[in-house]
């Protein structure tokens, strides 16, 4: 469930570009005050689904658990840099980048019927 309300977040996040390149908008700041409370509502959302996600990647024990480490320290790293400036943006984008990464390689490393639980 929490991959699927991460999904929904991020989809949401997506629409915040577009939003922004239609509407010519031409800052976060401006892009925050545009569209209110469903900013604030859906970074939460992606927060809370982000734990989720990484903590049932752990549990799971099909993908390395350190991605789900990765997950869960990026998502909350993406949200406490939020104002940083973007170098540490970057950097907090980049743990959780580097967790999708690390869950990807996992799968296409991995030879049929091995990613099962163990």
């Amino acid at each position: 469930m929490s991959s699927v309300a991460y999904a929904y977040a991020y989809a949401f996040f997506t629409y915040t570009v577009i939003y922004a390149l239609v509407q010519n908008v031409d800052t976060y700041e401006h892009l925050s005050d545009d569209l209110g409370i469903s900013m604030f509502l859906h970074g939460v959302i992606m927060v809370l689904a982000g734990l989720g996600f990484g903590w049932a990647t752990i549990r799971a024990r099909v993908l390395p658990a350190w991605t789900g480490v990765a997950l869960m320290v990026g998502v909350v790293a993406v949200a406490a840099t939020q104002g940083a400036p973007e170098g540490v943006q970057l950097v907090a984008a980049g743990i959780r980048a580097l967790a999708f990464a690390g869950m990807g390689l996992a799968v296409l490393r991995s030879t049929p019927g091995t990613m099962h639980r163990s």
